[in-house]
């Protein structure tokens, strides 16, 4: 977001960036976004006040942090009672406002409206794992996908998921846990990243790196090289989410490697610039 709005406020904030896993999930428009705020207000208790906003600012963090829970997009109705089973994942995303967002992100991507500066984009091997229903047959999947992706409909989906074939299982999971989160994983957080490469390295110097170093606690636990799995080798276990901190051989292998390649791009706007090992703590 921020190289978008810098192409419509071209300020220079910033001479180079680094994007982990960037997330393209479901894209909207502040046209459409009236529903979203009447859910929320009815959340707080704030639906039937005379005036809404100064309910809603006398509500405390904790009733507002309460009624940011996950919603179903129009047509999607989630239920309540049943772990929200046809919500959307990230219904809260930046929206197309014809401001700082003028089209969908890969769009102006594709037509070169962003600020053009050398980038780092990365991701991991199984990017979606972590998000997914444990499907078991292909019909959750569909239903899954949709929820997310409230515009496709299910044959859409069902054709998506055909590239997807049920070929192997994870420890653990059932039939179709791999192709739905191949397919959601692929969708929002990996192929973005190799589109996102291809629309930029005509205009400046682009790499792009995939981590796939699989713990045996990832392997047992079924989730494989999961969503910022890359980050305990970059920032250290003790300063990332609790679920990163199990102490684990392959990362410190990694460790010098990764930090390597961030800190070569800080330093020289370049991950391969320099064969010395640093550290970016």
């Amino acid at each position: 977001m921020h190289l978008l709005a810098a192409q419509q406020h071209p300020e220079m904030l910033f001479h180079g960036a680094i994007g982990i896993s960037p997330f393209f999930p479901a894209q909207l428009s502040h046209k459409g976004l009236d529903w979203q705020f009447n859910v929320f207000e009815n959340r707080t208790g704030c639906l039937s006040s005379g005036d809404v906003l100064e309910c809603l600012q006398q509500k405390t963090p904790v009733e507002l942090a309460n009624a940011n829970r996950k919603m179903a997009y129009p047509g999607h109705e989630a239920d309540e009672d049943n772990n929200y089973c046809d919500a959307a994942l990230a219904p809260w995303t930046p929206c197309i406002d014809d401001d700082l967002i003028v089209d969908t992100p890969l769009t102006l991507f594709e037509i070169g409206q962003f600020h053009k500066i050398p980038m780092i984009w990365g991701s991991n091997t199984d990017e979606g794992s972590l998000f997914v229903t444990n499907a078991t047959f292909l019909e959750e999947v569909v239903k899954f996908i949709q929820a997310n992706f409230h515009k496709l409909t299910p044959e859409e989906v069902r054709n998506i998921v055909a590239e997807y074939p049920v070929e192997g299982f994870k420890k653990g999971k059932a039939a179709y846990f791999l192709s739905n989160a191949d397919a959601y994983g692929d969708a929002v957080l990996g192929c973005p990243g190799y589109e996102l490469v291809n629309f930029m390295a005509p205009y400046a110097n682009t790499w792009y790196y995939q981590y796939d170093v699989l713990t045996n606690e990832e392997e047992e636990a079924g989730v494989g090289v999961f969503h910022m799995a890359d980050l305990p080798a970059l920032f250290g276990e003790n300063n990332v989410h609790p679920r990163n901190q199990k102490p684990r051989k392959d990362t410190y292998t990694m460790s010098p490697i990764l930090r390597s390649y961030f800190t070569n791009f800080v330093c020289y706007l370049n991950p391969n610039a320099s064969p010395v090992l640093g550290s970016i703590l």
